[in-house]
């Protein structure tokens, strides 16, 4: 059953697709990564550069599908790069005179074109370069289910579920809570193991993911793959904390999963560079140009930001920053405020906006936001649908056609209003709060607090109180002050306290998360790299 499922997926994968599995693979035998190719000019033939444990350097060049003479022949330029110019990166010390070369494909090699690659290798070799070693589908499929067979779905249920996430089309949107659930309910199926096989687990569930992600991948649907990535480390952290696992154990694939999405928001931006003129296919038809163009100008504004934000507090260079800006105000021209979901985009921006100086956009954009939250909720308003319901559901509700949400009343009552309000008062407009005072008086500040911090990482609180609490009138600006520069890192998980370059993708991803102890955490992280 294992070899099934795994060469039901392995044979079926393009080459970017199976790059990162095959780099969990070489981590797992002990491999340490050193570089992944995101396709560009400075490849030089190597996908994946690794280092084992005696320190010898191994370079992978990946393809899928099967190679015969004619694929031979179109890949060859990048084979002599592989096998003649040696690896650099700054990783590596010193000029590295010997490593092993290898093509890896998830498919097969015809019985001509063996002889053909190896009287090439033979050549090479002869002429002092290294030779070419082979890795075909086959001996993959046999390393992928000696590694992590064991953690495949086999049991009913599983299986089933497993599948559904499995078989959703590429193109739509990724289920976040039933992938999320998903991971929760495997990590939990784990936590009576040993260390070794809970680390094992943790190496696993990225396999798992990105299996999950095969459609996904197909049709490059960059935004729910980056969506997909921040939830599996969410469970990852969650685990992790919750089983007392330590950090040197999983960090090699916590670090891989980072590189996945990098990876990814460099496609991205690539591809919003490539399409200028629009953000939406045309074949998505008159919805493109309303509804559909709307939501997706609110990721790209709310995941490019969230981008600059992570390479902020990694101090990275993001890729290509004159392009991110540029999406960047194309996408801040059509944004909607379509429900609270859509409240930690315009958050991440204004902070982005915050850290890199521009206090006069930062303000704009909160004080954009209060408003809007203000006018949805004046009398005769319906409200801003909470951060539980995702666009898609919340335009349903806002347009009278969502039957699960009718009757639902959202007036009066926020989830994120007093994020807002407390960024303003760090960032000193008090002029703006106090004319908003009264209406910000007579709407609920609602948030759910876990009994167990780690909780904060589950889709769902399973134990805690709702706090649902009016704002004082009158309002000490003082009181108000010392809210906003409070230290709140203490009532976060041990993971984001440690990473808060994780905070801009979990409050993307998910927003019923966002909440001031997270965003002013936030805040005092990026304006720490700005001192």
């Amino acid at each position: 059953m294992h070899n099934k499922i795994v060469e039901n997926w392995l044979t079926k994968v393009g080459e970017l697709t199976f790059t990162i599995p095959f780099c969990q693979l070489l981590l797992s035998k002990g491999y340490r990564i050193v570089h992944i190719s995101s396709q560009g000019p400075m490849e030089q033939g190597k996908d994946v550069i690794a280092v084992d444990k005696d320190r010898r350097v191994h370079c992978y060049q990946l393809k899928s599908g099967n190679i015969n003479n004619k694929v031979w022949g179109e890949i060859r330029p990048e084979i002599d790069d592989l096998v003649e110019l040696p690896p650099k990166h700054p990783s590596l010390s010193g000029k590295i005179e010997e490593w092993d070369a290898y093509l890896v494909t998830n498919g097969t090699i015809a019985n001509p074109t063996v002889r053909t690659i190896q009287d090439y290798s033979d050549a090479k070799e002869d002429k002092g370069y290294r030779p070419i070693k082979t890795i075909v589908r086959g001996e993959l499929v046999q390393d992928f289910i000696e590694h992590f067979g064991d953690f495949m779905p086999i049991e009913i249920q599983d299986l089933q579920q497993f599948l559904n996430l499995y078989n959703e089309d590429g193109e739509h949107d990724l289920p976040c809570e039933r992938f999320k659930k998903y991971f929760e309910s495997y990590f939990s199926g784990h936590s009576a193991e040993s260390r070794q096989k809970k680390t094992e687990a943790v190496r696993a569930a990225l396999i798992l993911c990105t299996y999950l992600l095969t459609y996904k991948y197909a049709v490059g649907n960059r935004i729910e793959i980056i969506k997909a990535y921040a939830l599996l480390l969410g469970s990852i952290y969650h685990y992790t904390e919750s089983n007392g696992l330590d950090e040197k154990l999983w960090r090699d694939t916590e670090l891989l999963i980072y590189e996945a999405i990098e990876i990814e928001f460099r496609q991205l931006i690539d591809e919003l560079t490539a399409h200028e003129a629009d953000f939406v296919e045309s074949k998505h038809g008159v919805l493109s140009e309303t509804i559909a163009y709307k939501l997706r100008c609110n990721e790209i504004l709310g995941y490019l930001a969230a981008y600059l934000n992570y390479c902020l507090l990694r101090r990275i260079e993001p890729y290509q920053p004159a392009a991110i800006e540029a999406a960047l105000n194309k996408a801040k021209s059509s944004i909607a405020l379509v429900g609270e979901c859509t409240i930690p985009f315009l958050t991440n921006y204004g902070l982005n906006a915050y850290a890199e100086g521009n206090a006069q956009e930062a303000a704009l954009t909160w004080v954009g936001t209060l408003v809007a939250i203000l006018k949805a909720n004046a009398e005769g308003a319906l409200g801003l649908p909470s951060p539980y319901y995702n666009m898609p559901k919340a335009i349903e509700w806002a347009l009278g056609i969502g039957g699960r949400l009718t009757g639902e009343s959202f007036q009066f009552r926020s989830y994120c209003l007093r994020s807002i309000v407390l960024l303003l008062a760090r960032t000193g407009q008090r002029n703006v709060l106090s004319t908003a005072w009264r209406p910000i008086s007579i709407i609920s500040q609602s948030e759910i607090i876990p009994d167990t911090r780690a909780d904060y990482l589950l889709w769902a609180i399973p134990t805690g109180p709702q706090s649902d609490q009016f704002p004082d009138t009158p309002q000490s600006w003082a009181k108000l002050v010392a809210e906003s520069t409070a230290d709140y890192s203490d009532d976060l998980p041990l993971a984001l306290r440690a990473k808060p370059y994780f905070l801009p993708f979990l409050i993307n991803v998910m927003p019923h998360r966002f909440n001031h102890r997270f965003v002013l955490t936030l805040f005092a992280a990026l304006d720490n790299t700005s001192n």
